[in-house]
This record gives structure tokens, sequence and C-alpha cells, in this order.
């Protein structure tokens, strides 16, 4: 996988979040979201448990959840399967 992929991934998400949603994040927070999902999905293979991609999902949407409680939750959540599908391509 290229190393551009999961970032291509997280674009995607926030290019389709609902334009409220998208337009309430600074330049910053976006790239506080993007570097909180890459960190998270690159720890995956290092997160205990049968299913790491999942544990991936639900790090990625604690992580965000706290870094940035006024972002939308459904956009949060999106966000956070973008990681779990990042982490299963990567074969976990």
């Amino acid at each position: 996988m290229s190393e551009t992929a999961p970032e291509a991934e997280l674009l995607r998400v926030l290019l389709r979040a609902r334009e409220s949603a998208r337009d309430a994040l600074t330049p910053a927070e976006c790239e506080l979201i993007l570097e909180t999902c890459r960190d998270v999905a690159a720890m995956a293979p290092d997160l205990p448990g049968e299913q790491p991609s999942l544990a991936a999902r639900h790090g990625a949407e604690l992580l965000l959840e706290l870094s940035l409680p006024h972002v939308d939750g459904s956009l949060r959540e999106e966000l956070a399967g973008a990681v779990e599908t990042m982490a299963e391509r990567r074969g976990l």
C-alpha cells in the first residue's frame, strides 16, 4: 500500500461529510484528525486482542472524541471506520 493511500481514505471521509460538520473544522483540526487517525492505524498491529483492526477503530474514535469533542459524532464514527478499514487492508 502506498504511503498516501491511508490519507486518501481519510480525506474521502472528510469530503463526503455533511457540509455543516466539515465547515466547522479549522485547518489545524483537520491536520489533527489526519495525524491521529494515521497514528492509530500505524499502531494497529501492536494492539492487543484478536481483532486489532476493531481495536484501532475504537481507539481512533476515543482519541478523536477526547481531542476534538465538538466534532460531529457521526463524522468521528466514519473516520474511525476508515481507520479500521486501513488496518484491515494492512492484513490485520
